[in-house]
Order: structure tokens, then sequence, then C-alpha cells
């Protein structure tokens, strides 16, 4: 009578262990909602970082052509101070 008792128990422990892990594999409305909320950060984050990836060009750009621009500026005020002189 012990060993069939013990044999049911451990059947009946088995069992829910399965379901258990069977009722883990799929996801509910609360784990979606988190990974669509992680999914939503990333590319947040994604996207800023492209935004700032393009700024930064777009400044460095800027800054040389005022620095050609003011390199010229200086060669033709030097042309018309020698032509002065």
């Amino acid at each position: 009578m012990h060993k069939k008792l013990t044999t049911l128990l451990l059947a009946m422990m088995l069992g829910l262990g399965t379901l258990t892990l069977a009722a883990c594999d799929s996801d509910g409305p609360a784990e979606e909602a988190g990974e669509n909320i992680d999914e939503a950060a990333d590319n947040a984050g994604d996207s800023m970082e492209n935004a700032a990836e393009e700024t930064e060009e777009s400044m460095e750009n800027a800054g040389e052509n005022m620095q050609d621009s003011m390199e010229e500026a200086g060669d033709e005020m030097a042309e018309e101070t020698d032509e002065n002189s």
C-alpha cells in the first residue's frame, strides 16, 4: 500500500511539473505587452542614435564650409591688401 501511494504521489508531482513547464512556454498578455514595450524602446533608442549621428555629420559639414568660407575671405582680403600696397 505504501509503495502504491508513493508511486501515485510521484506520478502526480511529475504531471504537475510537466503542466507547469508547459504553461510557462506560452506568453500571456502581460509578457507580450512587455516585449512590445521593449521593442518600442529599442526602436526609439535607435532612432535617436541615428538622429544624433546625422546632426553630428551636418554640424561637421557646416563647420568645414564655414572654415572654407573664412579662408577664402582671408585670401581675398590679402590679395586686395597686396594690390593697394
